[in-house]
């Protein structure tokens, strides 16, 4: 099977224009998953440059500036010398320029090129949609289920994404360059994330739903109607009882096909009053044909159209929208409340109190009891005091408001705000609990130590489960005082080196030398089901600086934190793994490290069972792995993981600790290495998806550009694969290109030179316990490159399974 090569000679050279390949792209895509571009790469327009004019433009100009010059200067020399200079600056500028047209014109591409997510537009795309239906379908869905956390009875945050129309660099399914991109990364504080856009039907990109699933958080896409033509597709869904229900069969299977976990109702237009009956059984089937199916779904009403058929929004729950909140999971008021609302929301909602949630708008758009951004404070205040729910409606406020070099900060401080007045985060409940301190986006991409790319990234599913925002590191006055001294230590995320990812925690701070620190990395409600559990945490220190790992638990059955008492008669542990090598004197006392974490614990340590150096990738630090195992931990309830902290305490003085934890994994102890990939293929061509066919592009300035749709399989019984990352050797050894969570990926305008013969690609699988199959053992597939185009015939490939 050969592609022709795409081209249009223009003095030898072909040129791609994603101008006319944005000008071909519809409109309206009433498809859910699809090519950036939706067409097919033989019927892309492309142009011929105008560059032959634009040089010879420009050195007419250089030769008529300095005749210029010459002439009219008092000494023809130095006016030789001005206009040189003059047109040396000018093509300087020229060059400058035009390879910034280039970069930008190969980024373009590549986008164009890269599946993406996009939502349905009207009724009837919703209605013909199937899986499969769109080329990227398969790549389009979350691979992490969700898992309930245990209910409580509290009160419940959510948040509703709405970030100029949605659907931006997010939603490219296998990421984008853009690392400074808007994400959230305090999804333990959060409930229940809306994605929300101005399209008809809303699926939320994977990425979101895989963040969001990591750490118990619901993800709900969103069905709107505004407008006038959102009011004739809802006469149209309501137009008969076959219509409507055809339409709740594919809300549903949308769910189930894309895994996300409900829906957002928002119908924001005046309706005649006799179809508010037909609305109500839409509403009242949709809830529970979708917990017949996803018994952890949610439906949300929100507060606009009343009961009778007006666009009248309510600020509260009362007799007006109260039959909607009835056959629904939950209402979102609207965010221009005030606190005398707070009363009938109260009374209205009877015991299902913790199902109203009180909108909150970040911009603080005619609000009356909060104002925007840290302004919100009373409000929740407020609310809180009510013991109602609250949504953040548009969090990217910080994204959108202020400048992108400091957007990062001003967020810290609003979620910082909402954490302090709002309550803690939920406890960690997910098993193994494996952590790489990614933030899904980073300046690099480290893989093991080493960095294996320079470009800069943004995906949301590899947003590793993360320290809460207020970690406590807590510094004893005395090794062996109970008392609390000042410091400075804290601990911060550095987007500058990783282990694996694009960013690390790093824990620093000046230290007495009779000083220890206590720092809480995660705290826990892990039930653990095995007798034997490994700990592995990789780190960098400076000189005299030392941390050691450690785990509190309690007998299971129990899930208070013990501080002075016995349970059921056997004391909670604190199993601490020691240090490869101690600073003589250095060690902490026992009694101090009780102190800290549990006074009535027993303290057992535990010396590590392997220690691997490696040198960091981003510079001459080592990175330091110590594997321990935990023993008879089978019944206990792990409660909390952090670092104990210590300097040399030779020196009477402050000194600098500085500990950059790359990589964290508590896993059972039969956990087992990925048995790896298999039948790396190309996909077969389908003359229906242009995704999937074979090409090379060669743009204006001569550089070539393959894309390949690669496939492959693996055994059913091998460990539960949280990732694959993808390698293409080409001329100096492998090199990482991109990540796939399916069994599939799809190669973008991948860059190769112009006189290659032969390019192979490896697919290296990663366990759900953060370990990986080594590269030298993975599957691969050696693609031949003929003049004409890329030949499908696999030239070499290496089967992992047998």
């Amino acid at each position: 099977m050969i592609a022709a090569e795409k081209t249009l000679s223009s003095r030898g050279n072909a040129v791609f224009d994603t101008r006319a390949l944005r000008r071909r792209t519809p409109a309206s895509l009433n498809g859910t998953c699809t090519l950036h571009s939706n067409i097919r790469l033989r019927q892309v327009e492309l142009r011929r440059c105008d560059t032959d004019r634009m040089d010879s433009s420009l050195v007419a100009w250089f030769y008529e500036l300095m005749m210029f010059t010459s002439k009219n200067w008092i000494l023809p020399a130095v006016g030789c010398v001005v206009g040189a200079g003059l047109c040396g600056a000018v093509y300087a500028f020229y060059t400058y320029r035009r390879k910034i047209y280039l970069l930008n014109l190969k980024s373009n591409l590549q986008v164009a090129l890269a599946p993406k997510l996009l939502p349905l537009t009207t009724i009837e795309g919703a209605l013909e949609w199937t899986p499969g239906s769109r080329p990227a379908d398969s790549l389009c869905r979350a691979f992490v289920g969700f898992s309930p956390p245990p209910g409580n009875g509290r009160k419940q945050m959510m948040v509703c994404h709405d970030m100029a129309g949605g659907y931006h660099g997010d939603a490219l399914v296998q990421g984008s360059d853009d690392w400074n991109f808007y994400q959230i990364w305090d999804w333990r504080s959060i409930d229940a994330c809306i994605y929300f856009s101005h399209s008809m039907v809303t699926i939320p990109p994977p990425g979101w739903t895989n963040a969001a699933h990591k750490n118990g958080t619901k993800s709900l896409g969103c069905l709107v109607f505004e407008w006038d033509y959102g009011k004739d597709s809802v006469e149209e869904l309501l137009k008969d009882e076959k219509t409507t229900n055809q339409l709740i069969d594919k809300l549903i299977e949308l769910a189930v096909y894309f895994g996300f976990d409900g829906w957002l109702l928002n119908f924001e237009v005046e309706l005649n009053v006799a179809k508010i009956p037909a609305l109500q059984y839409f509403c009242e089937n949709l809830t529970n044909r979708m917990h017949e199916t996803i018994p952890h779904s949610m439906i949300v009403w929100y507060d606009a159209i009343t009961i009778e058929g007006k666009l009248e929004w309510q600020d509260c729950l009362d007799e007006k929208n109260l039959s909607f909140f009835n056959i629904t999971d939950a209402i979102l008021v609207n965010y221009t409340w005030g606190q005398e609302k707070l009363t009938t929301d109260r009374l209205s909602s009877r015991w299902r109190n913790h199902s109203v949630f009180v909108g909150f708008d970040v911009y603080g758009r005619n609000t009356k009891e909060y104002g925007p951004f840290l302004d919100m404070k009373p409000g929740l205040g407020l609310v809180k005091d009510a013991d109602l729910s609250a949504c953040l409606f548009a969090p990217a406020y910080t994204y959108e408001e202020f400048p992108k070099s400091i957007w990062k900060r001003s967020d810290d401080s609003m979620w910082e705000m909402i954490i302090d007045t709002w309550g803690e985060p939920r406890k960690v409940l997910s098993f193994p609990l494996v952590t790489n301190f990614s933030k899904g986006c980073g300046r690099a991409m480290f893989i093991d130590g080493k960095q294996e790319s320079d470009t800069p990234w943004f995906n949301m599913s590899l947003q590793s489960i993360l320290p809460e925002r207020n970690t406590q590191v807590v510094v004893s006055e005395k090794r062996c005082s109970r008392g609390l001294g000042n410091s400075n230590m804290e601990a911060v995320f550095s987007d500058f080196v990783a282990y694996t990812g694009g960013s690390s925690l790093r824990i620093q701070g000046d230290m007495m030398g009779n000083q220890m620190a206590w720092c809480t990395l995660f705290n826990t409600q892990i039930v653990l089901q095995s007798n034997e559990v490994k700990v592995k945490v990789t780190a960098m220190f400076n000189p005299f600086s030392r941390a050691q790992v450690v785990c509190v638990m309690v007998p299971m059955g129990n899930s208070i934190f013990p501080k002075t008492v016995e349970t059921f008669g056997h004391a909670p542990r604190v199993i601490m793994g020691e240090c490869q090598e101690e600073i003589e004197g250095t060690a902490p006392h026992p009694e101090a490290i009780l102190s800290l974490v549990c006074p009535a614990a027993r303290l057992e340590t535990v010396s590590p069972s392997s220690v691997t150096e490696q040198q960091n990738g981003g510079g001459n630090s080592l990175w330091r792995t110590l594997e321990y195992s935990f023993q008879k931990v089978k019944g206990y309830t792990m409660l909390q993981v952090g670092m104990i902290c210590f300097v040399d305490s030779r020196i009477q003085m402050p000194q600098r600790f500085e500990a950059t934890l790359g990589e964290l994994q508590v896993v059972p102890g039969d956990a087992k290495l990925p048995m790896g990939a298999a039948d790396v293929a190309l996909a077969k061509q389908d003359p229906t998806r242009s995704s999937g066919e074979l090409s090379i592009i060669t743009l204006e300035d001569g550089s070539k550009h393959m894309n390949v749709h690669l496939t492959w399989r693996t055994d059913p019984n091998d460990v539960e694969i949280s990732r694959y990352d993808i390698y293409c050797s080409i001329e100096f050894g492998p090199k990482w290109i991109g990540v796939a969570h399916a069994l599939e990926y799809w190669v973008a305008g991948l860059e190769i030179p112009a006189d290659i013969k032969e390019i192979e690609f490896f697919v290296q699988p990663v366990s759900i316990y953060g370990d990986r199959q080594p590269l030298k053992e993975a599957a691969n597939l050696k693609v031949g490159i003929a003049s004409e185009g890329i030949t499908a015939a696999v030239v070499r490939t290496k089967n992992a399974l047998v």
